[in-house]
């Protein structure tokens, strides 16, 4: 009976009128806790400090006090990955970002596939600590996970349904092994699922599929008010039909907006408008709470993070097209040296960052490379090189490799590209010849689908990928990136 009367309380609150529901939200973190440096080429404040995670927190709060003013409801959801790419969130396994983002007070948020890069265990015990609800709809194998929560009144003006979903890809895109005896389902049939068994007014996606499997879901889902994304980290707020999709670049450099107007007779959307609100470190201070929390967990790394390991001549660029970067060629090179191979092999959506010239400080470095592999060398033939080339040039953009020791040249056949030529050290490849490649552990294991590295013989370790840069980088300071193309693509046979 208390609890029909809070309903009826909060219905007879709202009648009339238009009623307001803001949803904030922010994805793919990756532990970003304090504010990114000045950057040249960021879309959001570029040339100054953005981001924060206790500056985003305090434009939350000042959401809260305007929703309490104003008698309208607020959800704060996020997107997922939530730890991996700093030493805070690294180093504490994802605890820190998970503790300040309960002092934030958050409703739920979707599961990402970062959060098994330590294991399954530790993906449960994050689960766990968080106090609100991590979800995935179309993962099973797991009863820790919920597939989705419902909201009620009086915290929101009717039943609003929060749906989880994480990519499909995840087994190929964390750690080897974490997912074993999960299963990852095509979202598109989960969702309409719970759409049917569900009694809400309004449903809302949490999602890490990344946007071209979000507008996917938009055009195939009917029912669906809003879908706040990640995983692809697209800056982007678009209407699918009567769906409302935004997404964040990450890293708490912006935070989601969405304001929706409900008729309150049946609750149909009157208006749905989408933003994204850049965080400025220097325009807003940060929320105390929150950065209690920060300040705590980061109190033991920062010596070790604030030193100096090397300066570089030119900034160093990655890129997740079919081109050559500087960033990747030099990880690329950096690797063949420390497997003492004949190529190096890097994956491209390993490289998280860009870094400007002038000093590197070892958390600049932990920012490009955040992840736990290590140098893993191997014997390849000549063939599976090229089994390896092929698969990088028919993925077309990304996933894709970046390489040293090697230059290929390839020209367009129809929608995708052949290989024309292919040499190590500037000889022809030979295909029955046994060729030293060194990669890092998770292209090893067969990541973003490239499997032939399984098949790779006399495998060894060599130390952390992070280790071999900060060395290969105090050896060379100051580093001029090396930025030339190792690929080149010819006019078509039939074009000549």
């Amino acid at each position: 009976m208390r609890f029909l009367a809070l309903l009826l309380f909060g219905l007879a609150a709202w009648a009339g009128e238009p009623v307001r529901l803001i949803v904030l939200h922010t994805n793919d973190l990756h532990g970003q806790l304090e504010p990114l440096p000045p950057s040249p080429i960021r879309s959001v404040l570029r040339g100054q400090p953005a981001g924060g995670f206790a500056h985003l927190v305090s434009i939350v709060q000042a959401a809260r006090r305007e929703a309490a003013d104003t008698k309208a409801s607020i959800l704060l959801l996020d997107g997922g990955d939530i730890f991996q790419g700093t030493p805070i969130g690294n180093e504490t396994r994802g605890e820190a970002v998970v503790e300040a983002m309960n002092a934030a007070s958050y409703d739920a948020g979707a599961l990402g596939n970062h959060e098994f890069d330590y294991g399954f265990k530790n993906m449960l015990q994050l689960v766990e600590r968080a106090k609100f609800p991590i979800l995935a709809a179309n993962m099973s194998g797991t009863s820790k996970v919920r597939p989705y929560v419902l909201f009620a009144p009086p915290k929101v003006p009717c039943r609003v349904a929060v749906i989880g979903l994480i990519t499909p890809g995840t087994p190929q895109v964390t750690a080897p092994g974490a997912t074993k005896g999960l299963r990852f389902s095509d979202p598109v049939p989960v969702v309409r699922a719970i759409l049917k068994e569900v009694e809400a007014d309004l449903f809302i996606v949490v999602s890490h599929l990344g946007r071209d499997d979000e507008i996917r879901l938009a055009e195939e889902v009917k029912g669906l008010a809003l879908i706040v994304g990640g995983h692809s980290h697209t800056p982007y707020v678009q209407k699918v039909g009567d769906t409302l999709l935004l997404q964040t670049e990450g890293q708490g450099v912006t935070l989601g907006r969405v304001d929706f107007d409900l008729d309150p007779d049946g609750w149909k959307v009157v208006r749905a408008e989408g933003k994204l609100v850049p965080v400025d470190p220097k325009a807003t201070e940060p929320d105390p709470r929150v950065q209690d929390v920060i300040a705590r967990y980061a109190k033991d790394l920062d010596a070790l993070l604030k030193e100096v390991v090397g300066h570089l001549a030119a900034p160093l660029r990655r890129s997740r097209e079919l081109e050559s970067s500087s960033a990747g060629n030099w990880i690329a090179d950096a690797l063949r040296r420390a497997g003492r191979a004949d190529v190096g092999f890097m994956n491209k959506g390993g490289i998280r960052c860009d870094l400007e010239k002038g000093p590197v400080t070892a958390s600049d470095l932990y920012r490009l490379m955040p992840f736990n592999d290590e140098v893993t060398s191997m014997d390849l033939t000549g063939a599976e090189l090229r089994e390896i080339l092929e698969r990088h040039f028919a993925a077309g953009r990304f996933p894709g490799l970046e390489w040293g020791g090697l230059f290929v040249e390839v020209e367009k056949d129809g929608d995708g590209f052949r290989i024309v030529s292919l040499e190590v050290g500037g000889r022809t490849v030979e295909e029955t010849k046994t060729y030293r490649v060194a990669s890092n552990s998770f292209l090893a294991a067969g990541g973003d689908g490239f499997e032939t590295f399984k098949r790779g013989q006399r495998v060894e370790r060599h130390g952390l990928v992070r280790e071999a840069l900060t060395a290969a980088l105090a050896a060379a300071s100051p580093l001029a990136p090396p930025d030339a193309q190792r690929m080149s693509l010819r006019a078509a046979a039939s074009a000549k």
